[in-house]
Formats: structure tokens, sequence, C-alpha cells
């Protein structure tokens, strides 16, 4: 019996330099200390969704929280061995209001 082999492929750019240095920094850790985190939220914290937002930022030149989502879907695989989680890249749909209110 054959099991059919399914490739997949992504493009990563400047995205773990970004990352790594990010976390390298312990941003993570400093962001959720600042930012904090809603007690029912589940999935990323805010301290991994906003070094996400600002390797997007930084890697695509674009600040618009609007593309932020479709960017992150383009990059799943990537970003989850990155951060080592699995990632909803619904979480990066209202990210700016997450940001802005702390959880």
């Amino acid at each position: 019996m054959t099991e059919k082999l399914t490739l997949s492929h992504e493009r990563v750019d400047d995205i773990p330099l970004l990352i790594g240095l990010e976390q390298r920094l312990g941003l993570p850790e400093l962001l959720d200390r600042y930012l904090g985190n809603h007690g029912l939220r589940q999935g990323l914290s805010n301290g991994v969704r906003a070094i996400t937002w600002m390797a997007f930022i930084a890697s695509e030149g674009d600040h618009r929280k609007s593309t932020v989502q479709e960017w992150a879907e383009r990059h799943q695989q990537t970003l989850e061995r990155l951060v080592r989680q699995p990632i909803r890249t619904v979480e990066f749909k209202m990210i700016a209001w997450a940001l802005s209110c702390g959880g």
C-alpha cells in the first residue's frame, strides 16, 4: 500500500530572525507582565501576539491591523514552530483591540 505524501512550503523571509530576537530579549514575558492576560482567553498570550504583530510590521513594512490575520495564515507553520504553540489565525483579527485593552 502506498501512502500519499503531501508537501507544503512557506517563505520564511526574516520572520525567524525577528521573532528570535524578540524572544531573546524576553519581550513576550515583559509584555505579558505589562499587558496582562484575560483569565478566560485561550490560545496565545498577549506577549506572543504582540511580538508576532511586531514581526509582521518589521517584515512587511505594514502597520495596518487589517492585514495581520492574512499574513499569519500564510506563515502559520513557521509561526507555530517559532512560538512553539498552535496558532489560531483568528487571534490576529482583533489584535489591536486586545492589545489596547490589555486582554
